[in-house]
């Protein structure tokens, strides 16, 4: 396989790749959906762009590709300040109004559109590789004000970022600094490609995996370390007891009102199934659910409790453990 079919077929994937991405995120229901379709649509026209670069080798076909591009990477600039603006103040009264970066890249896009007329952006010249003719970009005074638009463009968008990552609580920061990263990688890309003076824009591959990782991380991912420290302060402020077994049994957490109610530390877990089962007797940690109420004493010094074990399946229906809640119901009992 040539180079030039390899690369229009990477790039005919990708563009397929994003096509898809559009449609499942103007489906989504979530509050982002809208915004991130709108950024996984723009990203199409740029790589379909690079598309016609590669496999043409006439002037005209060439230079309608290098418009599509140019022109689709300042709609793509647009419509990342909108995700932006949805995805780190979406939840806020008050959204940031980017006007003067929708106007910096409406002004980009009219005068590119005059290029033809004034010939002031950009041209293209055959070059010879490996028994090939491509057309090379020959930028102008024009290409030069397009390039800092859409990078002044893009450095807001990440300054953006950077900031809700530093500002936000660090169990957030992995929200913002995973789309971060594929940004500044997309754009150091971006950089090598310009003054490489290579004819074919290899960079448009990061800008398609960035559309595909966006959307995987606006609409699929779940931040896993951020449920588990949020389930774990929750389950903390239960005031009943609460204690968590693996699979084998063994306890491998309790909250404060369990540590209390069987007197162990926190660095004694193992000895809980010992202090459990002298105060109410033997029983098992199983993927059996049971629940049962349990008197610890005679008359007025009687203790009452409710036990409930429930087992913990995970999405394959594989034993992950179980919790035992334990409540102290002596007060409603004896009032």
């Amino acid at each position: 396989m040539d180079m030039r079919l390899g690369y229009f077929i990477v790039f005919t994937m990708l563009a397929l790749a994003l096509a898809a991405c559009t449609i499942d995120s103007f489906k989504s229901s979530k509050s982002i959906g809208r915004a991130l379709g709108l950024l996984e649509l723009a990203l199409i026209p740029p790589v379909i762009g690079n598309a016609v670069i590669v496999v043409s080798g006439e002037r005209i076909v060439s230079l309608i590709g290098y418009y599509i591009y140019f022109i689709g990477t300042a709609i793509v600039m647009a419509t990342l300040v909108n995700f932006a603006n949805n995805y780190c103040g979406g939840n806020r009264n008050s959204k940031r109004k980017p006007t003067v970066m929708y106007i910096i890249l409406f002004a980009d896009i009219v005068q590119m559109l005059l290029n033809p007329i004034f010939g002031h952006a950009f041209d293209v010249k055959s070059i010879d590789v490996d028994g090939e003719t491509y057309y090379k970009l020959v930028p102008h005074f024009g290409q030069t004000i397009h390039r800092i638009a859409v990078y002044f463009v893009f450095l807001c968008v990440i300054l953006i970022f950077m900031v809700m990552a530093a500002q936000t609580a660090r169990v957030y920061r992995e929200r913002y600094t995973v789309v971060l990263i594929g940004m500044i990688v997309t754009g150091l890309w971006q950089i090598f490609y310009i003054f490489s003076g290579k004819p074919v824009d290899r960079s448009m591959i990061g800008f398609g995996l960035f559309g595909i990782l966006v959307f995987y991380l606006s609409i699929y991912y779940r931040p896993l370390r951020l449920l588990d420290r949020m389930l774990s302060r929750i389950a903390s402020r239960i005031p009943d007891s609460l204690f968590v077994y693996d699979p084998d049994g063994k306890p491998i957490w309790a909250n404060d009102p369990a540590r209390e109610l069987t007197g162990v530390k926190e660095n004694e877990l193992e000895l809980i199934i010992e202090r459990l089962t002298e105060m109410f007797g033997k029983r098992d940690p199983s993927r059996n659910d049971w629940s049962e109420d349990r008197v610890i004493g005679n008359g007025d010094d009687a203790l009452y409790y409710s036990l409930e074990m429930h087992s913990v399946m995970d999405e394959k229906n594989q034993f992950m453990g179980s919790f035992l809640y334990v409540r102290d119901k002596t007060e409603e009992k004896t009032n």
